[in-house]
């Protein structure tokens, strides 16, 4: 998607809530923006602070001074390319709502497929051991934290951008005592041998030719250091931070311990490769929805 520059949004002083819409939508799909329509909904609904009901039921509700300035402000960023979820300040993962802003990665719904694989692997009652590496807003360790309360876990990051999001997300889920932080590379976890009984990871994995290619709406406003390998040379695959990743995952987890991995659609057999020499068994490439490959799953072997 490349976008357009378009003329500034306006609304009429007695816009109504459909006139609202109709005139975001269109300038959205003026500006070039992904999913004009739904994203003139979402704003909309957080600028008035209410939900969709309003649009069909009081669609010729006039909009207040204060409401009009707020949706315009939200459309004009919007309209420059800046994710929805930065703009609403909040992205749904695995059915829970994760405060997200610069400095943190907006969750995608691949990523619970990481979810979904310790679930299968594990009892809801059991006292999960579990580090989260790279872990961003901390979708993936509030949901672990929410759907074991029985659990304890470490969430890694080498952001402090990024932690301060997490933090905010466990302190919201009610985790933080249980989940606890560190700001550290997880190609060197601060965790004992054979302390977790689950890795889940969603390291950087694109690579710098396909991030040049990126939607400019995660290009210019997500963190480059969660999307791309750290110092990854330009000729990189996007593999750069796994073998590192894979290695401490080894390290830390008991036998028969668990390790999933996000990985990006191309990835799937050199990313297995990458654990053949390792202390694994069991490595095999899951795919997505799309039917896509996407995420790496292996057993500690002993």
């Amino acid at each position: 998607m490349t976008l357009q520059q378009s003329p500034p949004v306006s609304l009429a002083s007695d816009c109504t809530v459909r006139q609202a819409r109709l005139a975001l939508r269109a300038a959205f799909e003026d500006a070039g923006v992904e999913s004009p329509g739904l994203s003139a909904s979402v704003l909309l609904e957080h600028a008035l602070d209410t939900d969709e009901r309003l649009h069909v039921m009081e669609p010729h509700r006039t909009l207040t001074e204060a409401q009009r300035h707020r949706l315009l402000a939200l459309a004009r960023r919007r309209c420059e390319g800046e994710p929805v979820a930065y703009l609403t300040g909040t992205k749904e993962f695995f059915g829970m709502d994760f405060a997200v802003g610069q400095g943190c990665l907006i969750p995608r719904p691949e990523t619970e497929m990481l979810v979904e694989a310790v679930l299968a692997a594990h009892d809801r009652n059991a006292r999960l051991r579990f580090a989260d590496c790279g872990t961003g807003s901390g979708c993936l360790a509030g949901t672990l934290g929410r759907l074991f309360p029985a659990g304890r876990g470490v969430a890694v990051d080498r952001s402090r951008e990024a932690l301060a999001w997490a933090r905010r997300n466990l302190v919201a889920h009610g985790v933080q005592d249980r989940v606890a932080l560190l700001e550290s590379d997880f190609a060197c976890l601060p965790l004992a041998d054979g302390w977790a009984d689950v890795v889940v990871a969603n390291p950087p994995y694109v690579s710098p030719r396909e991030y040049i290619e990126l939607d400019p709406g995660v290009r210019n406003f997500e963190p480059a250091a969660a999307l791309v390998p750290h110092a990854a040379p330009p000729e990189d695959d996007g593999l750069a931070a796994l073998a590192p990743l894979a290695g401490e995952a080894g390290r830390v987890l008991a036998p028969g311990g668990l390790f999933v991995c996000e990985i990006g659609w191309l990835q799937g057999p050199r990313a297995a490769m990458l654990l053949a020499d390792g202390p694994w068994c069991e490595v095999d490439v899951v795919r997505d929805l799309a039917g896509l490959d996407r995420m790496l799953r292996a057993r500690r072997a002993g």
